[in-house]
């Protein structure tokens, strides 16, 4: 449930044929030196996977190391606040 007056953050990426994706920025992880985005794309469904990229300079990098996307994935797990039982 989302809290209420939350705005969330949004990326918009461009493709290299001029298409547009909406992602909301979840979080921000530095892992072993270097910074990470975790991102959901705006329009996904409920279990559609959360995408992480490399940022530097306000650029973004697909990662495909898998070792680096569970890494950061971990520590984004980890620094989720516990779920509220109460609907």
């Amino acid at each position: 449930m989302k809290k209420k007056n939350y705005v969330p953050d949004v990326l918009v990426l461009r493709d290299d044929e001029g298409n547009e994706s909406e992602l909301e920025i979840l979080d921000t992880i530095n892992f072993e030196g270097r910074r990470y985005v975790v991102l959901y794309p705006v329009d996904a469904e409920e279990d559609d996977p959360v995408i992480i990229m490399r940022t530097k300079s306000e650029e973004y990098f697909f990662v495909s190391d898998q070792r680096v996307i569970d890494g950061v994935y971990d520590l984004f797990l980890k620094r989720l606040p516990p779920e509220d039982d109460e609907e």
